[in-house]
């Protein structure tokens, strides 16, 4: 505090031992001014005077009405006198003397000269000097809630600083001031906490300046658990954790790209995630998961691709269409599977018309569907294919062939049975018959009077042998 301006300073002492020394000494004089000097000045001993001293002109005579006018002023006098003396106890009560000194100072010089004037009989000198007295200390009190507000925003400046001693002793002088002031509470209270919010301070800048600034973050929310009202620290550790989450969100960003350009496509997406998890006011992840949206489509669709020309390079042409469809299914947008599609549909297809006689080859015994295998293997013969291709072709055409290739059938009867085999003919009674047929299912009926007739099915298969069929109707009805 400069004296001079009655502001607080925050290195100013408390009042010293001999200030109020001389404060009471003044007071105590004042008193005695007020009490016991009426008692002995007054008017009759202003009117006795020896004759001795009296003036040998008239004129220095009082009058009555002067002596009455004289009472009046020292009454006045000691009027104001009192107002000084209870309004100096306000001022000392709230610490006026250190920040307020060069007003009080002149305000004590005051006093002492109306003191003098006063014990002088010089009552309206006084009066004039014991006023200018009261209106320099009226000032000062009037002065108080200003200079609270001016000794409040320092001891909180010095909070911000971390000045320790000055904010306590702000904290004292405000307290004296107002002492149920909520913001002198509040600065006292923080001053106390002070050393230990330092402490952990210091902690924390030493890890910011080893660059650990995960460790400094917690030194600093721990500091804030102290003060939570430090507006610099608090403004710290906003800007640390803006840059952490700056360099975890970059970490994430390059996790991804990373992850992306090795088609790791699982680990991207969760790293473009959490990326957008630390910071969603940035477009840069939803853009990165666009991107990855768009290379995991083209990598699935060429990882596809290859998987179908692998199949057709392995002749497995529905599995082929199978993965083709899915692709189309996915972006029906994709020109090259449907293209593709086409070759490997009609290759499936005939493939399978292939199988299925190939599994079955005495469907060729009915005329329709020989005619067809016929003309299945002219189309196959027209067609390069692989090795599986070719033993298709070999086998459908061994196959149509062996189904014209007729086969001995043997059947033997009891000459007493009329055979009739179907859709080939009538052959009567006999004992045994050969018969050439060609491989298909045939169906074989024996009658005979008296007796309850039997039909039986046969096949003829393919390259078989041996084969003998008995007909005889031995159930007499």
């Amino acid at each position: 505090m400069t004296p001079n301006t009655g502001t607080p300073s925050a290195t100013h002492s408390p009042i010293s031992s001999p200030k109020k020394l001389i404060l009471s000494a003044l007071l105590v004089f004042a008193a005695l001014v007020l009490l016991v000097l009426p008692q002995h000045v007054s008017d009759p001993l202003i009117k006795s005077q020896s004759p001795a001293d009296k003036p040998s002109s008239k004129s220095s005579e009082l009058t009555p009405s002067q002596i009455a006018e004289k009472k009046q002023y020292r009454q006045e006098a000691q009027r104001v006198l009192s107002k000084i003396v209870e309004l100096m106890r306000k001022l000392d009560r709230i610490g006026a003397s250190e920040w307020a000194t060069n007003s009080l100072d002149k305000a004590k010089q005051l006093i002492k000269k109306g003191d003098e004037q006063y014990l002088k009989a010089k009552y309206e000198s006084s009066i004039e000097t014991f006023a200018e007295t009261l209106n320099i200390l009226e000032g000062v009190f009037n002065r108080a809630e200003e200079t609270l507000k001016v000794v409040l925003d320092e001891g909180f400046k010095n909070l911000e600083e971390l000045l320790v001693d000055d904010a306590a002793a702000k904290a004292r002088l405000a307290l004296k001031i107002a002492p149920e002031n909520a913001d002198a509470l509040e600065l006292e209270e923080r001053s106390k906490l002070l050393p230990s919010f330092i402490q952990v301070i210091s902690l924390a800048e030493k890890h910011v300046q080893l660059g650990e600034i995960a460790a400094a973050i917690e030194d600093y929310e721990e500091a804030m658990q102290i003060d939570n009202r430090h507006i610099p620290t608090q403004k710290k550790l906003n800007i640390l954790k803006q840059k952490k989450r700056e360099n975890d969100f970059y970490v994430q960003m390059s996790i991804g790209l990373q992850e992306m350009e090795k088609n790791r496509f699982e680990g991207a997406q969760k790293a473009f995630r959490a990326a957008s998890d630390i910071d969603s006011t940035r477009t840069e992840p939803q853009q990165a998961l666009e991107q990855l949206t768009a290379r995991r489509s083209q990598y699935n669709t060429r990882k596809a691709l290859e998987t179908a020309s692998q199949l057709e390079k392995m002749e497995e042409w529905q599995k082929a269409v199978t993965v083709y469809d899915a692709l189309i299914s996915e972006d029906s947008s994709l020109t090259e599977p449907k293209i593709r599609r086409l070759n490997a549909s009609v290759r499936a297809q005939i493939s399978m018309r292939a199988d299925d006689i190939l599994k079955d080859p005495l469907k060729l015994f009915k005329p329709v569907i020989f005619r067809q295998a016929q003309k299945l293997l002219r189309d196959m013969k027209g067609i390069e294919g692989g090795e599986k291709f070719q033993i298709q072709v070999e086998n459908l055409e061994q196959a149509l062939y062996l189904s014209q290739v007729p086969i001995a059938v043997t059947f033997g009867s009891d000459g007493l049975t009329n055979v009739t085999l179907y859709k080939v003919g009538e052959f009567g009674a006999f004992a045994d018959k050969m018969v050439m047929l060609k491989p298909g299912n045939y169906q074989v009926a024996g009658s005979r009077t008296g007796f309850r007739d039997v039909q039986i099915e046969f096949t003829v298969k393919l390259n078989s042998s041996n084969m003998y069929i008995e007909v005889r109707c031995t159930e007499t009805i």
